[in-house]
């Protein structure tokens, strides 16, 4: 039952974002939309940015969290675009808040995890050295950041599943 509910704080939540923009949210607006208390929203979590940090946790761990044996890193790179995708509204939300900075944190967090599994998968091929890992992990954790904002600078205008696929393919084509 707790993880039903906060599936539906998580559903509301984004319901919201895309109807009245972060910075407009209550909590009381969510637990409204739940048709629940707002204790309930505090017993899952501590305020709106805890919300979002788990938000982005959550998200990187359904990408890659258990492991995904014998994925390829062109592959991987697509589930990746494929999620930014889907949580359009909740970007588009980061990034239009005032308080973006704190909310980078916790995309930086969800790159981080993310560049991590992806040197798991390139590290396992090219038998990389510790240094070079943390190295790499920095690079493309850079690096995607890096395409989200100029995604958001784009006012969110392309596919970034399509964006993805056109990058992949190219990797296909050295590797």
């Amino acid at each position: 039952m707790e993880n039903l509910t906060k599936r539906e704080i998580e559903r509301s939540f984004l319901v919201l974002l895309g109807e009245k923009g972060l910075e407009k949210v209550t909590v009381g607006d969510i637990a409204s939309a739940c048709r629940m208390n707002r204790n309930t929203f505090y017993y899952h979590f501590k305020d709106i940015p805890s919300l979002l940090e788990s938000m982005f946790l959550e998200r990187a761990e359904r990408l890659f969290g258990g492991g995904v044996p014998g994925m390829s890193l062109s592959d991987a790179l697509e589930r990746f675009y494929a999620c930014l995708e889907e949580n359009r509204v909740l970007f588009s939300a980061v990034f239009a808040s005032s308080r973006r900075d704190l909310y980078m944190g916790y995309f930086g967090v969800f790159c981080g995890k993310v560049a991590s599994w992806l040197v798991g998968i390139i590290g396992g091929e090219q038998k990389l050295l510790p240094v070079q890992v943390d190295a790499v992990v920095e690079i493309l954790k850079c690096e995607f950041i890096g395409q989200v904002v100029q995604w958001a600078d784009s006012g969110f205008s392309y596919n970034m599943e399509e964006y993805g696929l056109k990058i992949c393919r190219g990797i296909k084509s050295f590797i």
